[in-house]
């Protein structure tokens, strides 16, 4: 009994010392366990984000891709020249980036700084909205596509799933181009139609000054006539006053003349002396004086028909 109550007591102490090495070791190993979760969740945070990070690295490449194609696509209808300068861009992008030069680590982002400014702010805006339309119709599709229960099919391979992808770009972009195309060409012949409305508001605007033009000068020449029939009635009324005034001169002449005579008689019959008779000398006075009144009435008449020939031909000169 005494040593089967040493051996239990010994097994019990045994126990007992490997219950407390068990409960240190557990300790021990409890920080340890801890460390591990700790650096697997953060490894694996970290190979998250740098799945994330890759993800959108590749997606803003395709994006970029995607982008030039349309900026060269565009290019190449419009401006040809500027084309091939992108192209040569490009290509010397592409291999400083396989030369590791410095600056030119990503391929992306120094062909997207390089292409920008050759190209210009104007291409690039353009060639953004072109790329923007283009992915929300494609949205569009696929969004209408889903409504309707359309099933894609499975893709077999990557490289002829690419394939197709690109060609369903390339033939959104070619009718995009020719959408625009179309545009720029209606625009064009509005404005063609602009120009000719130009023109012909302008020819009828010169039809209308030379028609009016004319008939100022109608008016001209209508006045003219008049006043030259009203010149020549003036000189009608002179030349009848002028004859007038002449048998006036006349009468007064004969009734001179025949004073003359039969004062001429009563001096014969009463016998005069010699030298020159009064009614001789009063006959020559009135003579003279009926010529000079001739002479007078004549330049009378004769003057104002030369001051309006005068005005006349100045009239003339100025049509």
């Amino acid at each position: 009994q005494q040593q089967h109550s040493h051996h239990s007591s010994s097994s019990h102490h045994r126990s007992a010392s490997q219950q407390q090495q068990q409960s240190s070791s557990s300790s021990s190993s409890a920080p340890s366990s801890a460390a591990l979760v700790n650096s697997s969740a953060n490894n694996a945070a970290n190979a998250s984000r740098m799945q994330l990070m890759e993800r959108d690295a590749k997606k803003a490449k395709e994006q970029f891709l995607m982008f030039t194609r349309v900026l060269m696509k565009y290019l190449e209808q419009k401006d040809p020249a500027m084309h091939a300068r992108s192209k040569q861009v490009i290509r010397e992008c592409a291999e400083r980036n396989k030369k590791k030069e410095q600056g030119f680590e990503s391929v992306t982002q120094s062909m997207k700084k390089r292409l920008r400014e050759t190209v210009g702010e104007q291409y690039w805006k353009r060639a953004e909205s072109y790329l923007t339309h283009f992915q929300e119709m494609q949205k569009r599709k696929k969004a209408a596509a889903a409504a309707g229960g359309a099933q894609q099919q499975p893709s077999h391979g990557s490289s002829s799933s690419s394939s197709s992808r690109h060609a369903q770009q390339q033939a959104a972009i070619q009718k995009q181009l020719a959408e625009q195309k179309d545009k720029e060409r209606r625009a064009k012949y509005r404005l063609e139609q602009i120009e000719a409305q130009k023109k012909d508001i302008h020819n009828k605007s010169e039809e209308r000054k030379r028609a009016s033009q004319k008939l100022h000068l109608q008016q001209q020449q209508q006045q003219k006539q008049q006043q030259q029939v009203k010149l020549k009635q003036q000189q009608q009324q002179a030349a009848a006053k002028l004859t007038a005034i002449k048998e006036s001169n006349a009468q007064q002449m004969a009734k001179i003349k025949a004073q003359h005579g039969q004062k001429a008689r009563t001096g014969s019959a009463g016998g005069g002396g010699g030298g020159v008779p009064p009614h001789q000398t009063d006959k020559s006075k009135r003579q003279k004086s009926t010529s000079s009144s001739n002479a007078a009435a004549d330049a009378r008449i004769k003057s104002p028909s030369a001051q309006q020939q005068q005005q006349q031909q100045q009239q003339l000169a100025d049509v």
